[in-house]
C-alpha cells in the first residue's frame, strides 16, 4: 500500500513537473525588465549581482548564466573591448550544457529555445565584431534555428523574434549580389518586422529590438525613422552610450552636422569619464566631431580634433579597428589647413 502510494505520487510530481516546467524556466516579467533597466542605465555591477544571486539560488537552472551571459555581451559592446569575452565565453557555455541536456531529455520549453539561441546569437555578434565572418555567420545561424524552434511551440513568444528578426535581416544583407539575383531570398524586410514585433510585445528583448532597428535603419538610408526610434530609447535612457552612437550615426549620415556635434559630444563626454576606455569610441567621436566640424567650416575645430586623435595611447589592436576613422582624420586635417591657408 505504501509503495503503491509513493508511486502515485511519484506519478503526480512528475506530471505536475511536465506542466510547470515552462514557468520554471521563464525569466519572471518583473526581473527582466528590472535587469534590462540596470543594463539601460549603465548599472552593469548591480544587473551582474542579480544574475549571480539566481546562479546561486538555482546553479542548474539557465535563467542564471543567461542574463550573465546577455549582460557581459552588452557590456562587451558597449566599452568595444575584450575585458568581458572570457565571461561571456563561459556563461554561454553553461547556458549552452544546461539547455541541451534539458532538450534532449524532451523538455518542450521555449525558454529553453530562446535562452540557448540567445547566447548563440551574442556569440554570433562578438564574432562579427572582431572580423570572424564564417564563424558569425555558423552563430547566426544556430541562433535562427533555436529561436524558430521556440516559436513553433509558442507563437506568441515575442522574445524569439529579435534573434530571428535580426538573422533574417543580416543574412540578406550580407549576400549581397546573390540577394540581388534571386539566389537568396531577401528577407530584410521580414526581419525588420519581426524586430518591430518583438519591440513592442518583448519583456527582455523589447529595448535591445529598438536599438537593433536604428542600426538597420541607419544602414538601409531609412535615417528619419532611425533618429524617431532613437529618440524614443533616449527619451528612456538619455544618458545611455549605444543609444547616442546610434542617433550620432543617423544624424551624421542624414547630413545634420549641428545636432551631430551635440550628440557626439555627449558621448565623448561619457567615454572620457569613464575608466574604462580603450580609445575606440573615443577616436570614432573624434572622427565625427571632425567630420561634421568640417562640413561646417570649422577648420580649427578639425585640426585640433584630428591631433587630440593621433596622440592618444591606444593599442595595437584598437589602432587596427580604427585605422579608417584615423585616416579619415589626416585627410580632414590636411584638407582644413588648407583652408585656412
Amino acid at each position: 500500500m505504501t509503495l503503491h502510494l509513493l508511486t502515485i505520487l511519484l506519478l503526480q510530481g512528475s506530471i505536475g513537473l511536465e506542466i510547470t516546467s515552462e514557468a520554471s524556466y521563464r525569466l519572471d516579467s518583473t526581473l527582466a525588465i528590472r535587469v534590462v533597466d540596470l543594463i539601460s542605465r549603465e548599472q552593469y555591477e548591480t544587473a551582474l549581482a542579480i544574475a549571480d544571486s539566481l546562479i546561486l539560488e538555482k546553479p542548474d537552472a539557465p535563467q542564471g548564466w543567461f542574463v550573465k551571459a546577455s549582460l557581459h555581451s552588452i557590456r562587451s559592446a558597449d566599452f568595444e573591448d575584450e575585458l568581458d569575452d572570457e565571461a561571456l565565453f563561459s556563461s554561454s557555455d553553461s547556458v549552452r550544457a544546461i539547455c541541451e541536456r534539458l532538450i534532449d531529455s524532451g523538455d518542450d520549453s521555449p525558454s529553453l529555445r530562446f535562452y540557448y539561441g540567445s547566447v548563440r546569437g551574442y556569440l554570433s555578434f562578438h564574432a562579427y565584431r572582431r572580423g570572424s565572418y564564417l564563424d558569425a555567420l555558423k552563430y547566426g545561424a544556430e541562433s535562427a534555428k533555436l529561436n524558430n524552434e521556440a516559436l513553433k511551440i509558442d507563437s506568441t513568444y515575442w522574445d524569439a523574434y529579435i534573434g530571428l528578426g535580426s538573422y533574417y535581416f543580416y543574412r540578406s544583407d550580407k549576400a549581397g549580389l546573390l540577394c540581388s539575383i534571386g539566389l537568396v531570398e531577401d528577407k530584410r524586410e521580414q526581419g525588420i518586422e519581426m524586430l518591430k514585433i518583438c519591440a513592442k510585445k518583448g519583456t527582455f528583448s523589447s529595448i535591445a529590438a529598438k536599438s537593433q532597428l536604428v542600426k538597420l535603419y541607419n544602414s538601409l538610408g531609412r535615417y528619419d525613422e532611425a533618429i524617431s526610434t532613437a529618440k524614443e530609447l533616449l527619451k528612456l535612457y538619455p544618458q545611455r552610450r549605444p543609444f547616442l552612437r546610434s542617433m550620432g550615426e543617423a544624424l551624421l549620415l542624414s547630413e545634420h552636422w549641428s545636432d551631430a556635434l551635440v550628440t557626439y559630444q555627449t558621448l565623448l563626454e561619457s567615454v572620457r569619464n569613464n575608466e574604462r576606455n580603450n580609445g575606440y569610441l573615443e577616436i570614432g567621436c573624434l572622427n565625427a566631431l571632425a567630420k561634421a566640424h568640417y562640413e561646417l567650416g570649422d577648420w580649427s575645430e578639425v585640426v585640433s580634433l584630428a591631433d587630440e586623435a593621433c596622440e592618444l595611447n591606444v593599442s595595437e589592436d584598437v589602432l587596427s579597428r580604427k585605422s579608417e576613422d584615423i585616416n579619415n582624420l589626416r585627410i580632414l586635417k590636411q584638407e582644413a589647413l588648407k583652408k585656412i591657408k
